[in-house]
């Protein structure tokens, strides 16, 4: 057997070992990871912080520990909908002996699979005689929560990131890519769809235009089509707002379903064919994937935002 093909068999199951311990791994957000003082929470004493979470899958916390006094008991970590409530939806303990230098500790939990977008109170207490520091920030800081001590907020941030479980993650983004999806149909549906109509009936050309290309000014012609629709209907004194955004997309459906049929009608001769050449596919396709990935980070980029930004959109 060659050397070359025994040593690829040899990296296939190891590259898919390293790829499954690699999901097994939380992805560690951002949070509010500075630390500039500390909060000493001992027995009978309780701490929390409320936060925003930005996937599905919330699977535990990274706080910023330091030893305290005595490390006899342990941290237990309680997550809620909101401050107030009485039942955790999830909980987690780390041991005080594991605390043995400042820095950052996993406490984990079974992961949430709702917790996109949602806001969260965690409480922390500790169970047993021990003592441990929290590490701590100004409260500008963080702008999605803020430092409770004694069930009452304060001026400050506790240091913490948010762990996420990898496949619900995956989850989570592939439903959001979904819902894109939809919308970006529905915009086709009541945009392109009408506008590529019209640009079939004023231009007798049009066929001879790269699939791309009729898309483009389609949904050209179709954003500039209702507001001439509805300032029209609006001089005549007719308020069709409605029936517009319904009718226009159904004329154009059948128009479109009339051309189909008619498939003994070209829209060109030979000779225009080869004088007028379309774009390659593959050119179309690439400029597609291009303009793919452009909205889906557009797309992700806008996912946290809870209400439009009507300025942006004005400038």
């Amino acid at each position: 057997m060659h050397p070359v093909s025994l040593a690829s068999r040899k990296a296939i199951p190891l590259t898919l070992a390293l790829l499954g311990l690699s999901a097994c791994a939380p992805v560690v957000a951002e949070g509010q990871p500075h630390q500039t003082a500390w909060v000493t929470l001992a027995p009978g004493q309780s701490a929390g912080q409320t936060l925003a979470t930005d996937y599905r899958g919330l699977s535990g916390m990274d706080l910023y520990l330091r030893p305290g006094t005595t490390s006899d008991g342990s941290l237990r970590l309680s997550l809620f909908e909101a401050p107030g409530d009485d039942t955790p939806i999830a909980s987690a303990r780390l041991p005080l002996a594991s605390v043995t230098e400042p820095g950052f500790y996993h406490l984990r939990f079974d992961p949430l699979t709702d917790s996109s977008r949602r806001s969260y109170y965690l409480a922390l207490e500790v169970d047993g005689a021990g003592d441990v520091a929290l590490g701590s920030e100004t409260g500008e800081t963080y702008t999605s929560g803020a430092l409770y001590l004694g069930n009452a907020p304060v001026d400050g941030q506790l240091t913490f990131r948010p762990l996420y479980d990898p496949p619900q993650i995956a989850l989570g983004l592939a439903g959001e890519a979904l819902t894109w999806a939809l919308w970006l149909a529905v915009a086709a549906f009541l945009f392109t769809l009408p506008g590529w109509a019209l640009l079939h009936l004023l231009h007798p050309r049009a066929g001879l235009l790269g699939w791309f290309e009729r898309a483009a000014l389609a949904s050209a012609i179709g954003v500039a089509l209702y507001p001439l629709l509805l300032l029209l209907s609006d001089l005549v004194g007719i308020s069709a707002g409605r029936w517009i955004v319904w009718l226009v997309p159904a004329l154009s459906l059948i128009y479109g379903a009339s051309r189909l049929r008619r498939s003994d009608v070209r829209e060109s001769t030979p000779s225009e064919a080869r004088i007028n050449r379309r774009p390659s596919i593959a050119a179309g396709l690439a400029l597609a994937g291009i303009i793919g990935l452009i909205s889906i980070t557009r797309f992700f980029a806008i996912r946290m935002v809870g209400v439009p930004m009507w300025g942006d959109s004005v400038q």
